[in-house]
């Protein structure tokens, strides 16, 4: 009798280790399902914001968030999406939940650090763009991102450094070369901002911020022959870069006033 009823246990205990692993099966199965869908959404919606269709591309990654509610990667790109729409409040909503799932991800914390700036919190943003570079001490943006921080703060030196990185790492970001001519005028280094702008203009001839800069340099240093000169020479170009440098040239030497150097913005 004893037996039997051993038996009955043992059989007992094997139904419901078949059932357990049945359940987990099906689970596991239903999971891989929704991971599927989610990934479907997800790579639908980033060629919707490839193309700049934002509204399309939040919607689908609304949907893989559904489906995988730890999709890092979509909470990510809508955050991106949501950027580039303005809505920089629930980018960071957004940015916050992708750094809770993947805490190692550097282009997030650069992209936060974008949409801190935005909103003015530059100490956040200053501490998210050393956090990106601790984790990737090799991302361009990132320190062009920082030194802009850097400029507001009026660290013109560290500016310089960070901007100096940038280029090492990218001798053909032309923002970078720009933004470090707007340092060089600040500092009183005249040549060297000269040498900057003219680089970013090689590197970008529609770069209109660098033309900008770069007539403003030319008048302020008296230079009215060489301005005239140059603005003669580049009137065949019809880059609208270059044709609002000649315009703001020809603008400086008739009114006496000064245009205000620019820096290109952080970016994300």
């Amino acid at each position: 009798m004893f037996g039997g009823r051993h038996s009955m246990k043992v059989v007992g205990l094997c139904y419901v280790a078949a059932w357990l692993l049945l359940a987990s099966s099906v689970a596991a199965q239903a999971q891989a399902s929704r991971a599927k869908t989610a990934a479907s959404y997800f790579a639908r919606g980033s060629e919707f914001q490839e193309h700049g269709e934002f509204d399309r591309a939040i919607a689908d990654y609304d949907i893989a968030i559904a489906f995988d509610p730890r999709f890092e990667r979509a909470y990510y790109a809508r955050a991106r999406a949501r950027l580039a729409r303005g809505e920089v409040e629930s980018a960071l909503v957004d940015f916050n939940r992708a750094i809770e799932l993947d805490p190692r991800h550097a282009a997030v914390y650069n992209d936060r650090g974008y949409a801190l700036s935005e909103i003015g919190d530059q100490v956040a943003a200053l501490a998210d763009f050393n956090r990106a570079l601790e984790l990737d001490p090799r991302f361009a943006r990132a320190y062009y991102n920082r030194a802009f921080v850097r400029i507001q703060q009026r660290d013109y030196k560290a500016a310089i450094a960070d901007y100096d990185r940038a280029i090492g790492i990218n001798k053909k970001y032309a923002a970078a070369y720009n933004n470090r001519g707007y340092v060089r005028v600040a500092m009183g280094d005249q040549a060297g901002a000269l040498s900057d702008f003219n680089r970013a203009i090689k590197l970008d001839p529609r770069y209109a911020s660098a033309y900008g800069n770069r007539g403003n340099l030319r008048f302020a240093r008296g230079d009215f022959d060489g301005a005239i000169a140059a603005a003669t020479s580049m009137s065949s170009i019809t880059s609208p870069s270059a044709l609002s440098e000649v315009v703001g040239w020809f603008r400086a030497l008739s009114t006496r006033t000064v245009f205000t150097f620019g820096t290109g913005r952080p970016s994300f």
